[in-house]
């Protein structure tokens, strides 16, 4: 996982709810948006029915939205402006995955795997769970920050990191894919395609943007030797 954050919020005067409904309208036709903002609508597109809770849980009083208090613009700051923190993301995915597949079934009913389907599930956890807690590790032995929030003070390229520039998404991946087969939720599995768009495109691209910016030459030849992915 590419080592980034994005700032604290800061409610000092406490927040102005916005209409959910009157929200997308005024984001796409805004040109005050801060970057995180921005982001959101690039990851999940103007008519993503549930976009305004991930703006809700993401932007601040610095990165301004309509409706959202007065407009403060965002300073440059030692963070990655990520549109949504990837573990809500894949929560998000999996919950919504598995009403879906209680009010409109496909397939098997949930969490009915057989012998086999159990067992490849497992092994899909483990391996998810082994290798973000692998590469956490190598995060903690560097010095850098694991959390998002927090500035990347080291570029790590030991470890996991050594054959993929973001080896906790991959294990968060895997995971993923183990629950959907445990929880034989086709709608599982479909939602993993949009969340692997929202994750790339709100979440990766920004933050090696912050870290080819923090660190310089050193990244880019990183980005050489180590693929983004596997």
């Amino acid at each position: 996982m590419a080592q980034g954050a994005k700032r604290p919020r800061n409610w000092a005067n406490g927040p102005e709810w916005p209409h959910p409904t009157g929200l997308l309208e005024r984001l796409g036709e805004s040109d005050g948006i801060g970057p995180r903002c921005r982001a959101l609508l690039n990851a999940f597109g103007a008519g993503f029915p549930l976009m305004w809770i991930a703006v809700d849980a993401s932007c601040g009083r610095g990165d301004w939205v309509p409706g959202y208090g007065d407009k403060t613009p965002m300073s440059k700051a030692d963070y990655a402006e990520v549109a949504i923190k990837p573990p809500l993301l894949f929560l998000g995915a999996l919950v919504l995955g598995s009403v879906l597949t209680l009010f409109l079934p496909i397939g098997p009913g949930l969490a009915s795997p057989n012998a086999l389907g159990l067992a490849v599930g497992i092994i899909f956890l483990l391996l998810g769970f082994a290798l973000a807690f692998f590469s956490v590790r190598a995060l903690f032995r560097a010095g850098t920050n694991v959390v998002p929030g927090e500035p990347a003070t080291a570029l790590v390229i030991v470890g996991p990191y050594h054959v993929t520039r973001n080896p906790i998404y991959v294990g968060m991946v895997l995971i993923y894919f183990g629950l959907a087969i445990v929880l034989t939720s086709i709608w599982v599995l479909v939602l993993l395609i949009p969340v692997l768009s929202i994750l790339q495109r709100g979440v990766v691209v920004p933050e090696e943007t912050y870290l080819d910016r923090k660190f310089g030459d050193a990244y880019p030849r990183y980005k050489a030797r180590v693929p983004r992915w596997i």
